[in-house]
């Protein structure tokens, strides 16, 4: 990230996780369903903070609470077959 001029700089999505402080899966998640809006060139994945932002406030789906509540749902859960 550049100097905090947001117009137009484009940011990895270890950056959008530690400045929203999400979850890096989070950011991966919300970028591969279409909440998050992002550019690709090859391999590598790039977001606008503002455009995230936006769509933040847009989407019940990106709120923190709701990614935590999806990490949650993910952890493997203790069966009775687990804990024979």
């Amino acid at each position: 990230m550049t100097n905090g001029d947001s117009s137009g700089t484009l940011i990895t999505a270890e950056e959008v996780s530690k400045i929203l402080q999400l979850p890096l899966a989070s950011v991966w998640r919300l970028a591969r369903i279409g909440v998050f809006p992002s550019y690709r060139a090859g391999r590598l994945l790039r977001f606008d903070l503002e455009e995230v932002k936006a769509a933040m406030r847009a989407s019940p789906q990106a709120r923190p609470s709701a990614a935590r509540c999806e990490m949650a749902l993910l952890q493997p859960r203790e069966t009775k077959e687990n804990s024979k």
